[in-house]
């Protein structure tokens, strides 16, 4: 009874499982001996995993199936002793001995501790499975049987003196619970067969992965699947190199990824084998199915079913182009197209609906898009379309992104969402320049009703290879007055009958276009078509590629046509016009010019043309600005914007570079031309050459500005001249007082010789100091007319210092101002005016000393260098203003020339030096850090060798 039991497959270890969690009579297998409902049971892998076990089993060790899934028998948690109570090894365990051996193993007593401490004797037998042909078994199931502790006596009695009730017992319920299990196998045989016709009439394939030993299990039908041999042994590797090499990394990772999160998984495979029937598209798997895990909460098992989803892959992408090709029409068909929701919003919108609001429209409803009295009229029509249920042709004007108002002839009608929803769809074709050029039939019913009777457009499919037409829509009788059988009964010669000869020639380029295209490429075609009634309309033919031949040859153009009769008529009206604006252009003096609503330049008449040497195409959109003065772009492209942005009258003034670089004065204007809804539509502007006006305003400001700067100098020159006869007059009368008050007292009384001579010395300098001053007058005027003439001579400028500090040194003393000096030893007589120099330095010593206060020091440095002789006089005394440092030599100009100034003077003194100086071909410096900070008088001489 206990010899080999076989299991077809490792999915009979969960019919298993659910052996040992059930009862036996839950699968339809009775058991007569009661004793087999007390049997515990335990399931264990080959490597000794405890993989399930039964409640009686969890109910004996004190643990739940949970806690023990995953443990093995050598586990260092069990505490398990023999009948004598030494440790019972784990690799003498019977489930471990039966695996190792092949053999059952039975009627073993153990001693088990709960984990509560509470020690169970049980009876163990132990039964290896087999699975197929294989010597080695893939599981083990071990019977457990309570033993009472009074049944368990001294090793020798149990062995000797046991009842044979109590050793046959145990045998029969592990005989019973195989009997048991061969019953579920054959059960679980008949489930499989059942599971196996129902996979494989929904052509499903099942796997199962092994983690832990990187092996699979594969129904034929996966195997067929995935275009595997029925023989070949599978592997996670040999599954990779099914998958299609450019997926092969992206699946890996994400089956990685399932794995180490532990959660259902639903992947879509593409394989690298192709589907002959499919036009050898790649076949497509779709895996779904679970990872489990250990009790460790280790991932250790991937199981699933594999679905071949080709078809379903194949079809999608079909649909998809198909929805490309519908979505390429309609974006390039001259008509709107739009879907609305249950609820208004929009879910579609074709291109020229974008176009006409320049913003993204979907999902929004009328009210979001446009003005309120726009939007309230187009919702009352959506509404009685999605009450009635009808379909509605209605005349809509709707604002476009620029505010100009068009009128379209919109077609509504009710739809059905694929949930069964009510949408709304509709088609409008733009009737504005119809309604505006046909004013009388814009005013007629019968022709609004005619146009929303019909759809707008004549669709059509042309076969570029047999020169026929394949389908046209019922249009072409409204609009040719042929019927759609009249033109599919032109056949080849469709376009003899119906085009103009002049525009069949160059049908084959525009079927060439086609050839290097894109595949969704469109491209137009201007032709006049004739009508039933023999008169030629204008038509604008907007071709795309329907079909190709296997070889990717074009076969198909799907095409639509827009009547261009009135635009054409228009346009040569245009021509016409601008013919006799061109005209009168070139007949006028002015520069010419237009530019198109947004302010770009698009025309020019020769005149503009022959002053910049620009051609159009050089001048179009803003290449004129090139020839603006560089200083003038930014403020007339402001003034130009400005003009655009406010639709007013433009004007400005402007240099402009000529074709030979000279640039000219041009008035500029422009006037805006204006649309019925008041949009401007162009601009018309000219070019005035104001050159010559423009330097004759020039001359004049150069006149006024001559006029204003010598009406400045001569202010300036009476302000120098009210200064100086103030200060002339103080000058004067200081030195007179005195000589006055000693004539009148020398005349009245009678005086001492000491007084009297102290008398005539005050009026002998007095006197003196008169005539220094009218010396300096006598001086400037002199040097102003260039009357001094130096007078050369050998100059001894040593002694000639020394004389200067002699002459002023008495003045220096009664001012308690020190006077140093610093003289070359070297420096050799040369060249000179020796009276001018002497009028140089003994000058600026006095200015020195003037202006040195008591306990001051003046210093004089004397020297020489190969090419100049260098004196310098230094003072500590009151310094020079910053502001008039730069004036301190010119006549009269003094740092302080108010009627209160501290020191006396004409201000002439520094002006005789410097003008002494020039004469000597040298120059002289002043320097100063300010008030009361000192000053420095830098002369330099060119030294001239005595001959």
């Amino acid at each position: 009874m206990f010899e080999r039991i076989d299991f077809p497959s490792n999915r009979h270890l969960l019919a298993s499982k659910s052996l040992l969690n059930g009862s036996a009579d839950s699968h339809g297998v009775e058991v007569e001996s009661g004793a087999v409902s007390a049997v515990g049971m335990v399931l264990q892998l080959a490597d000794g995993q405890i993989a399930a076990c039964n409640a009686n089993a969890e109910r004996m060790m004190g643990m739940s199936a949970a806690e023990m899934t995953g443990w093995r028998s050598t586990n260092p948690n069990w505490r398990v002793v023999r009948e004598d109570g030494s440790p019972f090894p784990g690799h003498e365990h019977p489930a471990m001995l039966a695996l190792t051996t092949g053999k059952p193993c039975r009627d073993v007593i153990m001693g088990f501790y709960q984990p509560t401490g509470t020690l169970v004797w049980l009876l163990l037998n132990s039964q290896p499975l087999f699975q197929g042909a294989s010597d080695q078994p893939y599981a083990v199931l071990t019977t457990l049987t309570e033993v009472p502790q009074a049944d368990v006596p001294e090793p020798p009695q149990i062995l000797q003196n046991g009842t044979a009730t109590k050793q046959l017992a145990p045998s029969f319920q592990v005989q019973s619970a195989l009997s048991l299990l061969a019953a579920e196998n054959q059960a679980l045989r008949d489930r499989e067969e059942r599971l196996r016709l129902a996979l494989e009439g929904a052509d499903l394939g099942l796997w199962d992965y092994d983690l832990e030993a990187r092996q699979f299990v594969w129904s034929n039908r996966c195997k067929t699947l995935f275009g595997v041999p029925l023989n070949a042994a599978m592997s996670y590797e040999r599954f990779l190199e099914t998958v299609h090499s450019e997926d092969r990394d992206r699946i890996d990772a994400q089956i990685h990824q399932v794995i180490q999160s532990s959660t259902d998984y639903d992947l879509e495979i593409r394989l690298q084998q192709s589907v002959p029937d499919l036009d050898h598209a790649p076949r497509w798997i779709r895996l779904k199915g679970n990872v489990y895990r250990n009790s460790a909460g280790q991932p250790h098992r991937m199981v699933g079913i594999a679905i071949d989803i080709t078809h379903q892959k194949w079809t999608a992408q079909n649909l998809a182009q198909s929805q490309t090709q519908f979505e390429t029409f309609m974006d390039h068909s001259p008509a709107l197209a739009f879907i609305k929701n249950n609820e208004g919003r929009l879910v579609y919108v074709n291109a020229i609906g974008q176009r006409l609001f320049d913003q993204s429209m979907l999902n929004k409803t009328n009210f979001e898009i446009l003005p309120d009295a726009f939007a309230r009229e187009l919702h009352e029509h959506d509404r009685q379309v999605m009450e009635t249920g009808e379909t509605l042709r209605v005349v809509e004007t709707v604002p476009d992104s620029t505010g100009q108002v068009r009128s379209w002839l919109v077609v509504k009608f009710p739809l059905l969402s694929s949930d069964g929803k009510r949408m709304l769809g509709g088609m409008g074709i733009e009737i504005t320049e119809q309604l505006q050029a046909e004013s009388q039939l814009r005013d007629s019913q019968q022709f609004i009703q005619q146009i929303a009777d019909t759809v707008p457009g004549m669709l059509y499919v042309y076969d570029v290879i047999d020169h026929r037409n394949v389908y046209i829509n019922q249009r072409v009788e409204d609009i040719l007055g042929y019927s759609p059988a009249t033109i599919q009964s032109f056949g080849s010669e469709l376009f003899s009958y119906l085009m103009h000869p002049d525009d069949r020639v160059g049908l084959a380029d525009h079927y060439a276009k086609f050839n290097h295209a894109e595949p969704d490429a469109v491209h137009e075609y201007e032709c006049r078509l004739r009508n039933a009634a023999g008169q030629w309309q204008w038509f604008l033919c907007r071709d795309t590629v329907f079909r190709t031949t296997e070889d990717g040859q074009i076969w198909q153009l799907l095409g639509s046509t827009e009547d261009i009769t009135d635009r054409k008529r228009i346009e040569e009206e245009l021509r016409h016009s601008e013919d006799r604006y061109r005209c009168l252009a070139e007949c006028i003096p002015q520069l010419i010019w237009t530019a198109d609503a947004n302010g770009g330049l698009n025309d020019i008449n020769q005149r503009w043309s022959d002053y910049t040497g620009l051609t159009l195409e050089q001048a179009q959109g803003a290449g004129w600005i090139q020839t603006l003065h560089p200083d003038d772009i930014e403020g007339l492209v402001q003034a130009w914007q400005t003009a655009q942005a406010q639709k007013s009258f433009y004007q400005t003034e402007t240099r402009m570079r000529s074709k030979t670089g000279e640039y000219r004065w041009f008035l500029v204007k422009a006037m805006p031309i204006r649309d019925d809804q008041g949009q401007v539509r162009k601009w018309y502007g000219t070019s005035t050459d104001i050159e010559d006006q423009k330097q004759l305003a020039l001359e004049r400001l150069r006149a006024l500005k001559f006029e204003q700067a010598a009406r400045s100098e001569a202010e300036k020159a009476n302000r120098t001249k009210d200064e100086l006869l103030m200060t002339l007059s103080h000058e004067l009368r200081t030195p007179l007082n005195p000589i006055l008050g000693w004539c009148r007292l020398l005349q009245t009384r009678e005086f001492g010789r000491e007084k009297s001579l102290e008398a005539i010395a005050t009026i002998e300098r007095s006197a003196r100091r008169q005539l220094q001053l009218v010396d300096d007058l006598i001086d400037v005027a002199k040097l102003l007319n260039g009357a001094i003439q130096l007078k050369p001579g050998i100059v001894d400028f040593t002694a000639l210092v020394e004389s200067a500090i002699v002459a002023v040194e008495s003045t220096a003393q009664t001012k308690e101002v020190q006077i140093h000096r610093s003289i070359d030893p070297d420096l050799r007589s040369f060249t000179g005016d020796p009276a001018r120099l002497q009028q140089i330095v003994w000058n600026l010593l006095s200015n020195a000393i003037k202006f040195t206060p008591a306990g001051g020091t003046v210093t004089l440095q004397l020297s020489r260098t190969e090419q100049s002789l260098c004196f310098q006089v230094i003072d500590t005394g009151a310094g020079i203003d910053p502001a008039v440092l730069p004036y301190i030599f010119e006549r009269f100009r003094q740092s302080d020339s108010s009627s209160t100034r501290h020191y006396g003077g004409l201000g002439l003194g520094l002006t005789i030096v410097r003008h002494l100086v020039e004469l000597h071909g040298g120059t002289i410096e002043a320097k100063s850090l300010g008030r009361d900070r000192g000053a420095t008088f830098i002369v330099e001489l060119p030294w001239r060798e005595v001959q």
